[in-house]
Parts: structure tokens; sequence; C-alpha cells
């Protein structure tokens, strides 16, 4: 669509060009009627084959830009628009010395003050874009202690827990899924192994559910760090970038993101707070659902899936007795609770 509307453009101008050319500068051998006819037509064609080369040029230069553009961070990309204007300002600035100095030299002006327009747009540009200079920070007083915002890595969200807890109200702040996470959700849910594409579809599912709560802002994250090619290095690049926690399940990917000085919240240590604590002596009601290890042991499961063995209750499998604490367990995969029946 550029392209045919570039070569348009370049046609007319062309076209006219013809025309001038035929009425100011008529050849001397032919009649002005003919020379009006042929110029138009080369020249036409002169410029439908030009503005076909230009406006695909141009077409190759908006796509190179615009893919360029989606690699680098939001923040990256005002600093650089700031560093250009700031660039271009000075250099209008400049401009009028450099004209009075080489005013002498003839069409040295003119191309003296592009070339300064060109060196300090770039030099304001490059600059301000690596110092990666916060901007925002001019405009808006930030709160050191308060975070901009949840980035949601992959296994929090095919885990599926964290709806529940959003509708809840304990997590505050928006919602972020960078688009890296959204495309690896995406490959697990196209995967050929049957319990992958499970999982991917279950997390694909979370986030439509997240999105509909009205009082939850999801946002998607376009920044991405081409750079970086592992999803944990991109999540805490953009965690430490946007000044926002990470929620994830991931023991490993949460150690490392404490170490750069990012607040993690992980769902497995906030289920491990909010585990019931029981002493000896205390009862409760448990259902039997089957045999223990041991001789005449029963077993049952709390709601959040403590084990809890049964002394003498393999008799009682598919009941739901009274029981009373014995002793309490803590081993690394969790907590034991060795129970009896309630006389």
């Amino acid at each position: 669509m550029l392209t045919e509307a570039i070569r348009l453009v370049v046609t007319i101008i062309f076209s006219i060009s013809g025309v001038y050319l035929a009425r100011n500068y008529p050849p001397g051998y032919v009649s002005s009627n003919i020379a009006l006819i042929l110029l138009i037509i080369i020249f036409t064609g002169l410029g439908y084959v030009i503005g076909g080369a230009v406006g695909r040029a141009a077409t190759r230069s908006v796509r190179w830009i615009d893919d360029k553009t989606r690699k680098i961070s939001s923040q990256e990309l005002l600093n650089g628009v700031a560093g250009l204007v700031i660039g271009l300002v000075i250099a209008a600035l400049v401009a009028k010395p450099v004209e009075s100095v080489l005013k002498p030299i003839k069409f040295a002006p003119a191309y003296g003050i592009i070339l300064v327009y060109l060196i300090l747009g770039y030099l304001g540009l490059t600059l301000f874009t690596n110092r990666r200079f916060d901007f925002g920070k001019l405009v808006y007083e930030e709160d050191p202690g308060k975070a901009k915002g949840n980035v949601l890595d992959t296994s929090v969200i095919i885990d599926g827990r964290i709806s529940d807890l959003a509708k809840t109200g304990f997590i505050q702040g928006s919602m972020l899924i960078p688009r890296f996470v959204l495309g690896e959700l995406q490959m697990i849910a196209d995967s050929a192994d049957d319990l992958r594409r499970a999982k991917g579809r279950r997390g694909l599912d979370i986030l439509q559910d997240l999105q509909k709560q009205k009082n939850i802002n999801v946002q998607l994250i376009n920044d991405d760090y081409p750079t970086l090619h592992e999803i944990d290095d991109k999540l805490v690049k953009l965690c430490k970038d946007t000044k926002a926690n990470l929620v994830t399940n991931d023991y490993n990917l949460s150690k490392v993101a404490t170490l750069e000085g990012i607040k993690t919240l992980n769902l497995n240590d906030l289920t491990m707070a909010l585990k019931p604590v029981v002493i000896p002596g205390e009862s409760f009601t448990i259902a039997i659902i089957k045999a223990g290890k041991e001789k005449d042991q029963g077993v049952g499961y709390l709601d959040d899936g403590t084990m809890i063995v049964i002394q003498g209750g393999k008799k009682l499998i598919g009941k739901t007795v009274d029981v009373e604490v014995n002793s309490v367990l803590q081993t690394s995969a969790g907590k034991l609770i060795f129970t009896k029946p309630k006389k």
C-alpha cells in the first residue's frame, strides 16, 4: 500500500515535470503537441519505475524501523526520542553561529547546518538511549517503596492459583504479562506432548479468566530483550527496569531475582505459610481414604495437601472420623501429622 502510494505521487511529479519541459523547452525538430505527448509518456514511465523503487525502499525502511522499535523497551524508546529532541534543540542554537562562520564559502552554510543537525541529533539519540535515564522521574514523584506492578511468569500462570488469589485482593497492583511469556505459553499449548499441551491451554484459560475480572488490571507488556535468550533472564531484566514484583513458583528463579534486589512473591511459600498449625492433643475431623505404610495405619489429607496418618485407621477407610493429634513431623517434603481416632 505504501509502495503504490509513493509510486503514484512520484509518477504525478514526473508527469508534471514532462509537461513543464514540453511547454518551456520544446524541441525544435517536432511540433509542440507531439513533444508534449512524448515527454508526458517518457516521464510518466520514468516516474512509474523510479516511484516503485523508491516506494519499495521506503516500505523496507518502515518495516526495519518497526522491527527495531519492537525489540527495545518503552523506556529506551522514550529516552531515545527525548535525546533526539534535545540534540535538535542544541543544533538549532548552534546553527546560526555555524552559518555565520561558513557564509563566505558558497553553498557551505546550507551543508554545514544540515551536518550539525545530523550529528547533534544522532548524538542525542544514542547517548540518551545508552544512558537509560528515567525521564518518568521528572514528571512523576516516585515512591521507592511502591512496586509498579506484578510480573507473572509462566509457572505461576499455569499453576492457576493466581486467579483465585487475585480475586481476594491480597495482591496489590496490576498484573503484568510480558509478550515473551505469552509466546512461551502459546508454544507449550501447541506442543505435541499431551501433558504439556494441557498445561499450556490451562495457562491461556487462566489469563483469560484474569482479564474478565473487573477488579484486576491486566496489562500486556511489549518490552523484549533480544540480546537475552533465556526467559528467566528477560523476566529479571524486565522487573529491574519496571521496578515490578516477580510472581513465580520457580524456586531457582525466585532466588536469582532476590539476589538481584527484586521482590518476589512465591505462591508455594505462601501456601506453606498458610498451612494450619496443629499441636499434640488438638482434635479435628478427617476423611480416611487409604491405608498407610505401617500396619493398621490409615491416611487422609487436609485441604492444603498435608498428610494425616491415623494409627488404627485402616479399618476406618472410607469414613470421616474425629482424630486427636499425637505428634507433628516436619520433613523436606512437607509436614506429617500423626493422629489416633478420638474416643
